[in-house]
C-alpha cells in the first residue's frame, strides 16, 4: 500500500500528522492523527474505488504520475483536508468522514 504525508506539525504541546493511502481495494483514505496533552483526536476521509478514479481523473495532469503525488504536492499544508474536501464537493466527488474513538 502507497503511503505519502500530507502534513506534520510539532509544536508546543501538539502533534499533527496526516497522511494518505491508497488501499489494496483501490480507495482513497486520507488518515488525521492529532494529540496534545490530555486530548486526541484521529479521523479519516474515505472515498470509495469509483470516486478515488474520479478525483484521480480530476487532478490529473503531466506533473504528477500518481494521485498520491497530485495530492502531496497541491494539498500538503494546514488547511488541505479542508480545501480538498471543498474540491471534492465542487466538483462532485463523495466521500465519508468518521471520527475514531
Amino acid at each position: 500500500m502507497d503511503e505519502v504525508l500530507l502534513y506534520q506539525e510539532n509544536s508546543a504541546g501538539a502533534t499533527i500528522a496526516v497522511a494518505a493511502q491508497i488501499d489494496e481495494y483501490g480507495r482513497l483514505l486520507i488518515l488525521g492523527d492529532e494529540y496534545g496533552g490530555e486530548w486526541e483526536k484521529e479521523y479519516c476521509y474515505l472515498m470509495d474505488r469509483e470516486n478515488t478514479k474520479k478525483l484521480s481523473a480530476l487532478l490529473k495532469n503531466k506533473r504528477y504520475a500518481t494521485l498520491l503525488q497530485a495530492l502531496a504536492a497541491g494539498f500538503d499544508d494546514s488547511n488541505g483536508c479542508e480545501r480538498l474536501m471543498e474540491y471534492c464537493r465542487e466538483h462532485g466527488v463523495s466521500y465519508l468522514y468518521f471520527e475514531v474513538e
